[in-house]
């Protein structure tokens, strides 16, 4: 099995910048995976 597609989709607040991620991962076998990554809203902390 390999990973043909990554697709990542901001998740954005207006006016308050990127929250974080969705992730789709698609695979040769038809296979699609779904998932989260949360973007540092506040690098000092």
């Amino acid at each position: 099995m390999k990973i043909t597609e990554v697709q990542t989709i901001p998740v954005t607040k207006m006016q308050h910048g990127t929250l974080g991620y969705l992730v789709l991962v698609k695979t040769d076998e038809e296979i699609v995976g779904l998932g989260e990554v949360a973007a540092d809203c506040h690098p000092e902390t």
